[in-house]
């Protein structure tokens, strides 16, 4: 989240901002493509394209290029998972959310140390957004020793181990108000080269793993299929990982905040700017066809075909659902107060609706269960903090710099740790069938 220290910046950068021009070896192919294409709307890449093959997409007097990646994730989709069966296809999507992390981290693993009635399975695929994109990679491969530094990892984890911040004349003159070198240092100790063949070997078991980032020249999302760069036998082992890592940092490069990450001269920036919780598309129509409606409809219906499989998807939300009230300028009624409160509620917005939108697409279908997790239970605001406390809840940090905090971080993967190994994971809520399924208070 934007503090308001952030958003003071951004201000003065915004009046008084400097730089040079885009460097041209930094211009990917929609830069590239302004100048005979215009700036027409680029196409989404989603499952109305199922049908179009690798061509100019004409819209208007503008022919857009499909990007081959769109197309090669679609295929292959297609190829491994439209195959008629009773065997649900496992998905697994750890949404965006930062420090919250710690809570995603701490519960898959104790929801895959579950002994009871529903325990933890082994997901066909597994996405990942911002903070979910450190944490997709890990409980894809199901390493306890990677899950365990991991967790160790968020527990601890402060400010100055993610991120510096600029001075106010460097600020001026970048794309970002913090540098995240210290967050790529430790993406990097995580992500090693034989991580990279693990993944690999996994994705020869028709298993996925895809992250979301946004390609802030598009401004559409795309979806980077890491199991897919792992394999490339094009490239070098060392090519593979450091390319992973850029897509892991570029999905976490919260926009103004963090600094963008190039791909192929493609500036991308945090898949949370778009969704903070995905399942491509793609996956939807290979598995249960078409939408009935996807020219009216915002919340396709899937026509079943021959190809129907059901899916069973399980959502781990790093946060709570929920944002704090706030005397908005109580102290100060400025534009920045005004910005920093916005911010706060636009992105607990983008949160809700990317998680009910998925509940709801998978949910409504039939043989389907869609299900989500948060830390709501767990954590303790202010006014009856003390209470909460005495309680075992977890105090949230008060204060606009207070973005990582060890001890809350701390308390969010033991709490969550223990809420995934109950006997009846209290799932806040379960769709099957349209239908709504009780689960047991948390």
């Amino acid at each position: 989240m934007i503090t308001r220290t952030m958003a003071a910046l951004v201000s003065t950068a915004l009046l008084a901002g400097c730089g040079g021009p885009r460097p041209a070896e930094q211009q990917g192919d929609v830069c590239r493509s302004i100048a005979t294409e215009g700036r027409a709307p680029y196409p989404w890449p989603d499952i109305l394209q199922s049908a179009t093959p690798l061509r100019a997409v004409r819209q208007g007097d503008a022919d857009l290029l499909v990007r081959p990646e769109n197309r090669g994730f679609r295929d292959k989709v297609s190829r491994r998972y439209a195959v008629p069966t009773a065997k649900p296809l496992e998905v697994l999507s750890v949404s965006a959310g930062g420090a919250w992390g710690a809570f995603s981290i701490g519960f898959l693993d104790g929801w895959g140390h579950n002994a009871g009635p529903d325990p933890r399975p082994r997901f066909d695929i597994v996405t990942g957004v911002s903070t979910g994109s450190m944490i997709a990679p890990i409980i894809f491969l199901n390493d306890q020793g990677d899950i365990e530094r991991l967790r160790g990892t968020y527990r601890t984890l402060t400010n100055d181990q993610v991120f510096t911040k600029r001075s106010l004349l460097t600020a001026l003159a970048s794309t970002s108000l913090y540098d995240t070198a210290p967050l790529r240092r430790r993406v990097e100790s995580l992500l090693d080269t034989g991580m990279v063949l693990r993944i690999a070997r996994e994705n020869e078991k028709n298993r996925m793993l895809a992250l979301l980032v946004v390609n802030l020249d598009s401004g559409v999302p795309e979806v980077f299929d890491i199991t897919e760069m792992a394999s490339d036998a094009t490239k070098t082992l060392e090519e593979r990982r450091r390319r992973i890592i850029d897509v892991m940092m570029a999905s976490a490069a919260i926009p103004i905040a963090f600094p963008p990450v190039f791909i192929d001269g493609n500036m991308y920036v945090d898949g949370g700017a778009r969704r903070h919780a995905f399942i491509a598309r793609e996956v939807m129509a290979a598995v249960q066809g078409q939408p009935r409606e996807p020219r009216t409809s915002g919340l396709e219906r899937y026509s079943l075909s021959a190809a129907h499989r059901p899916i069973d998807l399980a959502i781990v939300v790093s946060g709570d659902m929920r944002v704090m009230r706030d005397c908005v300028g109580k102290k100060r009624l400025d534009l920045l107060a005004m910005a920093g409160r916005t911010q706060e509620v636009v992105t607990d917005q983008l949160l809700r609706d990317s998680v009910e939108l998925l509940l709801l697409q998978v949910g409504q279908s039939r043989a389907n269960r869609a299900r989500f997790v948060d830390a709501s239970a767990l954590v303790a605001y202010p006014k009856s903090r003390d209470a909460d406390l005495r309680s075992g809840l977890c105090a949230v940090p008060e204060g606009d710099d207070a973005l990582f905090d060890p001890t809350f971080q701390d308390c969010l993967d033991r709490q969550g740790y223990a809420v995934g190994q109950r006997d009846l994971i209290p799932w806040k809520i379960q769709l099957r069938e349209s239908r709504m399924v009780r689960s047991p208070r948390s």
